[in-house]
């Protein structure tokens, strides 16, 4: 068990390395979320609501959330809080650089794209049982079903049941991440008992049970916590272009590192909440039950 636990967290940080190296040429690749967010009058990109109450439905571990806050110590929450404010920290300073080559026009138009989570949006995804039909293509949307209240009430009673006697994850801070569509993340890797993934693979398994049918969220491998999006940028012309794009790539393979290795960081995990969006990014949600973990050994 303890080979196969090391092997997944090397699988995982062999991911983040890969995201790290990706060709930045057109950065960002964004066009996939920009088409599922809607634009105001001033031309910001904003996610989208879920107007219908049938937005994506699952187990979230919130970082400051009013459950999360509510039910752990005050001290362990600010230590988390802490912590991602290091993080999202760094990608000011990338947007910092990257606006430094870019004339006061072009500069505001790249910071008017971003997209920035809230400090009580910021979690990470345990499992998602359903998205959103409109996040799916048609091929998937056959396998979509609505999570009516009597059923969300099953599966939280189940949830609480079975997730209540399992430890709390304490995460280790593996990478930050420019991604090649524009995320801004955070990524993390296991403790050494693999608390996380036992948390991943029984909560899966549970939603599996009581929802019936197949699950239509693409199964989880990263742990992250996305901090922000660029998702629009202006033209650019040729020099600008290539100062971007080499922006992206200096911090990707160095600064950021560099950050990372300057102090250790981690998360304790220790609660989880069964929560759907109402926005997408959990930039608003409904949570309708938070557990609370075991304290690890």
């Amino acid at each position: 068990l303890a080979m196969q636990l090391a092997e997944t967290q090397r699988d995982l940080m062999r991911a983040y390395d890969r995201m790290r190296n990706t060709d930045c040429n057109g950065w960002p690749h964004a066009q996939a979320v920009r088409t599922k967010c809607v634009r105001d009058d001033f031309g910001r990109l904003h996610p989208p609501a879920f107007s219908d109450g049938c937005g994506p439905i699952g187990m979230y571990a919130m970082i400051a959330s009013r459950g999360a806050c509510a039910c752990c110590g005050q001290a362990m929450r600010e230590a988390n809080v802490h912590t991602l404010r290091w993080c999202a920290s760094a990608f000011d300073e990338f947007l910092e650089a990257a606006c430094e080559g870019l004339d006061a026009d072009k500069a505001r138009l790249l910071r008017r794209g971003c997209h920035f989570a809230s400090e009580e949006s910021w979690h990470t995804c345990v499992s998602i049982f359903h998205e959103h039909p409109s996040m799916l293509s048609a091929e998937e949307r056959v396998d979509w079903r609505p999570v009516d209240l009597s059923l969300e009430a099953a599966l939280s009673s189940k949830l609480r049941e079975r997730l209540k006697t399992m430890a709390a994850p304490l995460l280790s801070l593996d990478s930050l991440l420019i991604t090649k569509d524009g995320a801004l993340i955070a990524g993390f890797v296991d403790d050494e008992r693999g608390a996380f993934g036992a948390l991943r693979e029984a909560a899966t398994a549970l939603g599996q049970l009581v929802i019936g049918g197949r699950l239509t969220s693409r199964p989880k491998r990263l742990i992250h916590v996305t901090l922000g999006r660029v998702l629009d940028c202006p033209p650019l012309d040729d020099v600008q272009r290539t100062h971007v794009e080499h922006t992206v790539r200096r911090f990707n393979q160095h600064v950021l590192p560099a950050r990372v290795r300057s102090r250790a960081s981690t998360l304790l995990l220790s609660t989880v909440s069964f929560a759907r969006d109402t926005v997408w990014w959990m930039t608003e949600y409904k949570e309708m039950e938070t557990i609370i973990l075991r304290s690890p050994e």
